[in-house]
C-alpha cells in the first residue's frame, strides 16, 4: 500500500466507526418514536386519554356496591336512592342512615389543568360541591367526599347505565 493510502486507512476506518455507530442511534430513536407513537394512539383508542368531563357524561345512574344508586337527569336534577346521608350533603357529623331524595346538580371543571370535574348539589339552600368526578382506567368514577377531601371518606359510585 502506498503511503498515501497507509495514511488515510486509519482516519476512513474510524469514519466508518463512527457511521456505524451514529447511523444505530438514529435507527434507535426512529424505532422509540414510532413506539411511543404507537402506544400513544393505542391509549387513545381505549380511552385511557384524558377529555374533560361533561354533562352528557354524568347523565345515567350510577351505583355503588352497598350505598345505594344516584341518577342524573339531563333536566338538572339528580335523584339519590338509598344515599347515606353523611355522602350527600358532605358532612362528617351527618347521619348514615339512607335516604331518597332528589336536588338539582351541576359540573364545574377544575381550574388546576385537571380534566376532572366537581358536581354541586343545588338544593334552595345551598349549593354543595363535594361530588368530585374523576377518570380512571377510561371510566369516570363519582365521589361522594365527606369532610376533608384528603382524608379519602368518601363513597365511590361507576356508572351502570347511560
Amino acid at each position: 500500500m502506498s503511503t498515501v493510502g497507509q495514511k488515510w486507512a486509519r482516519p476512513l476506518r474510524i469514519l466508518a466507526i463512527v457511521s456505524i455507530g451514529v447511523g444505530g442511534i438514529i435507527s434507535v430513536a426512529a424505532l422509540g418514536f414510532v413506539a411511543f407513537a404507537a402506544v400513544l394512539l393505542a391509549n387513545q383508542a381505549a380511552g385511557f386519554v384524558k377529555t374533560p368531563v361533561a354533562e352528557a357524561d354524568m347523565i345515567g345512574t350510577w351505583s355503588s356496591r352497598h350505598d345505594g344508586k344516584i341518577t342524573f337527569a339531563a333536566d338538572g336534577t339528580v335523584h339519590l336512592h338509598d344515599v347515606p346521608l353523611r355522602g350527600a350533603i358532605s358532612e362528617l357529623d351527618a347521619s348514615a342512615r339512607k335516604i331518597d331524595r332528589t336536588d338539582g346538580w351541576i359540573i364545574q371543571h377544575r381550574q388546576d389543568g385537571s380534566n376532572d370535574g366537581t358536581v354541586c348539589r343545588v338544593t334552595p339552600d345551598t349549593d354543595d360541591c363535594m361530588w368530585a368526578v374523576t377518570t380512571t382506567g377510561g371510566h369516570l368514577e363519582l365521589d361522594l367526599i365527606v369532610g376533608d377531601p384528603d382524608s379519602r371518606d368518601w363513597y365511590r359510585y361507576v356508572k351502570i347505565t347511560p
